[in-house]
């Protein structure tokens, strides 16, 4: 099953996570650079607070 989907071509489901991970990380930032609280990031993005808080230390 897995060797049909990969021979089917595109991203693998870990690429796509990863790339939307990303996405949402940036936003993060961005959010949060701009004054939204930790808190606001995580109602807006879906997230739990400790991974926007992680993700923003860095």
């Amino acid at each position: 099953m897995q060797a049909r989907r990969g021979a089917l071509g595109g991203k693998t489901s870990g690429e796509a996570r990863r790339a939307a991970s990303e996405q949402e990380r940036a936003t993060a930032r961005l959010m949060r650079a701009s004054g939204s609280s930790y808190g606001a990031i995580s109602r807006v993005l879906g997230i739990p607070e400790s991974t926007i808080k992680r993700w923003c230390k860095n």
